[in-house]
């Protein structure tokens, strides 16, 4: 019988990031003030870097579906 590796992303780490970066607050999304100056297309475009670093990081992870949902 093979054996293989599985390797998972950590969420509930990524989730206490999110927490402490002030990305959430009560699992609800929570809005960047510090952004209000900027237009719409750099918001968008911020929140994107960070959610593609993440999706980089964590490219070879088998729980990357459930991460690039979350």
């Amino acid at each position: 019988m093979k054996k293989f590796l599985r390797i998972e992303a950590p969420i509930r780490l990524i989730k206490a990031r999110k927490v402490k970066a002030g990305f959430l607050k009560n699992n609800k999304t929570k809005p960047r003030f510090i952004w209000l100056h900027l237009s719409k297309d750099q918001i968008i475009h911020r929140y994107n870097a960070i959610y593609r670093g993440y999706l980089n990081y964590y490219y070879f992870v088998s729980n990357y579906g459930k991460l690039s949902s979350y």
